[in-house]
């Protein structure tokens, strides 16, 4: 069974602990590798090596966006030719079907794509502003913002990573990332492809563990500048008290209960085809999947029926 490693300041990273994860196909039980799990120690190496990454080295933020853009297109590209197997290790690691697994990814390439794009578009807005000392200019310049800690679910694992790691690199930030000990291996297929691009050392890290532990250590660090989490309310509300230390920025996604609303004029069939795909898609496992279906009266038994 193969032992898998984090990635930590450029370089695979055996770690401290001593501890493994053992990740689990739901479908069968059967083992399919066994990861490091990092420790305290470890976790502030992480940190550590990203900050030095952004504010003393500065490669990856100060690299201009042509060659950052030609990097990110690059991942996508690789990500691309790997699809068929980061999808079978995302189905075999997660339990959802292959199909589903496939879109993900393939949605993943397109999320890299974009943001490549993205940041090579004019940003920023320059104007005059009237004033007593002569004549003056006030404009916006956008920069990165530093250090940013990234922890998600096990929902989605490969393309939830992409969905904060594209943008959070191609703002120029260093990034240190905290998959959901559920669902690691698509994780680590992905630092696999941002090994092989070459991007600076510390630019991203990859620290695997408990949300108690490593994440806290994420949320309560101030050498993170941002955090940015999806998952449970009560613990996003942990993270902001832990954020509140250097006042950091944040960013939650967190549970709801998100309805769909049926007026009397709808297309019944279409509607009850989307209203089961909002609420069961994903197994029903999504942040914001329809959970509420708030009907007009007078065609909720008719509807109800259909559905």
């Amino acid at each position: 069974m193969r032992r898998y490693k984090t990635y930590i300041n450029g370089e695979w990273f055996e770690g401290t602990s001593g501890i493994v994860l053992r990740s689990v196909d739901p479908s069968n039980n059967k083992e399919l590798g066994e990861i490091v799990q990092n420790s305290k120690e470890d976790v502030e190496y992480a940190i550590e090596s990203a900050s030095r990454s952004f504010y003393k080295t500065r490669e990856w933020r100060d690299l201009d966006v042509q060659q950052r853009n030609d990097k990110l297109l690059k991942i996508a590209d690789m990500i691309e030719s790997e699809i068929d197997e980061i999808a079978k290790t995302e189905s075999m690691d997660n339990g959802k079907p292959l199909r589903e697994a496939q879109a993900d990814v393939d949605d993943a390439v397109h999320c890299f794509r974009y943001y490549a794009g993205l940041i090579r578009t004019p940003s920023g807005q320059t104007y005059n502003v009237n004033s007593n000392f002569g004549n003056m200019h006030s404009y916006t310049v956008k920069e990165p913002v530093g250090v940013c800690a990234l922890i998600t679910p096990w929902n989605f694992p490969f393309l939830m990573s992409v969905w904060k790691k594209a943008p959070a690199l191609a703002a120029g930030n260093s990034i240190i990332f905290k998959p959901s000990s559920e669902t690691v291996l698509s994780a680590l297929k992905l630092f696999e492809i941002l090994d092989k691009c070459d991007l600076p050392k510390g630019t991203a890290n990859l620290v695997i563990g408990s949300g108690s532990t490593v994440g806290n250590l994420l949320a309560e660090s101030k050498k993170v500048d941002m955090i940015t989490f999806t998952g449970s309310t009560s613990v996003g509300q942990g993270i902001m008290r832990a954020a509140a230390g250097n006042v950091k920025k944040i960013g939650l996604e967190l549970g709801g209960k998100s309805p769909n609303i049926v007026f009397a004029d709808t297309d019944i069939d279409k509607t009850v085809e989307w209203v089961m795909m909002g609420i069961f898609l994903n197994q029903g496992e999504v942040c914001c999947a329809g959970s509420r279906l708030i009907i007009e009266k007078s065609i909720k038994d008719k509807f109800l029926k259909k559905l």
